[in-house]
């Protein structure tokens, strides 16, 4: 459709409009409807979201601005293979403990036993964690004695609290048609503005991470029929349909065509539960993965996020035991990428464990890895000698 002349209210307007409780709610469904819920055009979404969220300032000024008030007890920086990390065994709790080169000089490890690594798959910082490390190793930004922050001014905050809702259904949209279209443009510039509005800290993530878990806001996201319709609901049945089937096993004696198989649950309920189903079907991209580790510093978010990983881990199994999965493929880091960054902390393990059946989980996949070999085995009498029937799998080379 052609925006040109769909935009009303100006982000000052709607700013002031926010803060004084003015705003003409008329007024406002029509600049959501003509920019956000009717448009498809990529770049004029963009533009939208960019002048939009950060108000009466720019987007570089807003970020600038919002990370005077990041208030978050864990450092939580993300990145990928090949960067450089410090691992400190003096501060270490768990032995997958690493931190970022800026709080390892902030810190204090003179005469500590630590070592500068490159991540091979990735990692993100735990500053600020006691469950993974000492405090006496913190440095002075994170943990519980970090520095305190003032509230987020209203004026600051209020467009961001009303559109990063709406930008995270704009993004699922693209991931549904993405699907059909091929197109990934969409989606990955539509992420650049989460992983940037998630890398303005603690005061930008606690919206993004109750949007993300809200029932209640996926529920009418889902049922209403002018959203079934303008968000492409059909692609997503679609998806759900042909999504494999993946069992827990109660009792791992028992034949895998018994009656004592119970499906994993990969129902939807939230907006995170759909990305991850959209993350896990496109074998684990590393920006969208990224994005969603950032988020990670949330406790209560990290909860959620362990539960609806483990409910979808029944299919990344799967795609590793793949006919199709070479040597080379990147699911295998990633899959580490995520796995330590949740259950280095004693807290999220034990946790995992007691509510969401980590054990049976993790058995359950590693039965499911053994059938199809022993069922071609079965096939094959006949081996040749020399030929090498041990590879080692790409997980295995990430430990």
């Amino acid at each position: 459709m052609d925006t040109t002349n769909s935009i009303y209210l100006t982000p000052e307007q709607l700013e002031t409009g926010l803060v004084n409780g003015t705003i003409d709610k008329l007024e406002l469904e029509k600049l959501l409807t003509n920019n956000v819920h009717e448009n498809e055009n990529i770049d004029t979404l963009v533009h939208f979201f960019q002048h939009y969220i950060p108000g009466n300032r720019t987007m570089d000024e807003f970020i600038e601005k919002i990370r005077q008030y990041n208030s978050a007890q864990i450092c939580g920086l993300v990145w990928n293979a090949n960067v450089i990390a410090y691992r400190c065994k003096t501060c270490s709790i768990s032995p997958c403990m690493s931190i970022c080169a800026q709080c390892f000089q902030h810190g204090n490890h003179e005469g500590h036993n630590y070592n500068m690594f490159k991540s091979q798959a990735g990692g993100a910082c735990d500053c600020g964690d006691s469950s993974v490390m000492h405090e006496f190793g913190f440095c002075r930004f994170h943990g519980e004695n970090r520095p305190k922050t003032q509230m987020v001014p209203r004026e600051l905050i209020c467009c961001a609290e009303l559109l990063i809702p709406h930008l995270l259904k704009v993004f699922i949209r693209a991931l549904r048609m993405s699907t059909v279209s091929g197109d990934i443009v969409t989606e990955q510039k539509l992420l650049e503005i989460l992983n940037l509005l998630s890398n303005g800290g603690s005061a930008l993530q606690v919206y993004i991470t109750n949007a993300l878990t809200d029932r209640r806001l996926y529920e009418e996201f889902t049922t209403d029929s002018s959203m079934i319709r303008l968000y492409h609901y059909e692609y997503l049945t679609g998806e759900c349909s042909t999504l494999p089937e993946t069992f827990f096993v109660e009792s791992l004696m028992t034949d895998s065509t018994s009656n004592s198989l119970i499906p994993f649950d990969t129902s939807l309920h939230t907006m995170l539960d759909e990305i991850m189903m959209w993350c896990v079907t496109a074998n684990l991209p590393e920006d969208l993965v990224r994005f969603l580790l950032s988020l990670l510093p949330d406790f209560n978010f990290k909860l959620l996020f362990t539960e609806t990983f483990l409910r979808f881990y029944g299919v990344i199994a799967q795609s590793l035991v793949d006919e199709s999965l070479s040597e080379t493929s990147d699911i295998p880091s990633r899959l580490v990428h995520i796995s330590v960054q949740l259950f280095s902390s004693n807290i999220i393990a034990e946790y995992a464990m007691e509510k969401c059946h980590l054990i049976e989980v993790i058995l359950s996949c590693i039965w499911h890895m053994f059938v199809p070999s022993t069922d071609q085995d079965k096939q094959d009498e006949d081996v040749d000698e020399d030929e090498n029937i041990l590879k080692v799998h790409p997980l295995a080379r990430m430990y």
